[in-house]
């Protein structure tokens, strides 16, 4: 207790249990604010006037987590061996995977999946180049339908 009074400055311990409480509080209440209309309206309002920066945020944020994964799994082609980010895609080496996990179309959960599958030993995904990937579909008849 002392040891954080005197990170936090506080010399009354009343002004700690204060502090926590109001914590605490915010906590509790932060989902019942989230309902309220004036947080909506204060959402609304700020995705309207900062689109252009929740775009870049967002490609930016979506480039760094395929960068991770594909350094994960190798970062070049397992055919060609080309090595440029921009061509590079995640294969399932098994077809019949990608019906079993519907729900999971996220890099996020994508990229669970891949940390899994290297922590267990199993080798479920390959990076191919787009040519490759192409050319690996067509001949194994995997078309989309």
């Amino acid at each position: 207790m002392l040891i954080m009074e005197s990170i936090l400055g506080i010399v009354d311990n009343r002004e700690y249990k204060e502090i926590k409480a109001s914590r605490e509080y915010k906590r509790i209440h932060q989902l019942e604010y989230r309902k309220s209309d004036r947080y909506k309206k204060w959402w609304i309002e700020y995705y309207k006037n900062n689109e252009e920066k929740r775009k870049t945020h967002c490609r930016d944020y979506m480039r760094t987590i395929r960068q991770g994964l594909l350094s994960l799994l190798g970062g070049k082609c397992c055919k060609c061996g080309c090595e440029d980010w921009r061509v590079l895609q995640i294969d399932h080496i098994n077809r019949k995977e990608i019906k079993e996990r519907k729900n999971s179309n996220s890099y996020y959960q994508l990229g669970k999946e891949i940390r899994k599958s290297i922590e267990k030993g199993e080798s479920k995904f390959q990076i191919l180049c787009a040519n490759c990937h192409s050319i690996k579909t067509w001949e194994n008849g995997e078309r989309l339908r």
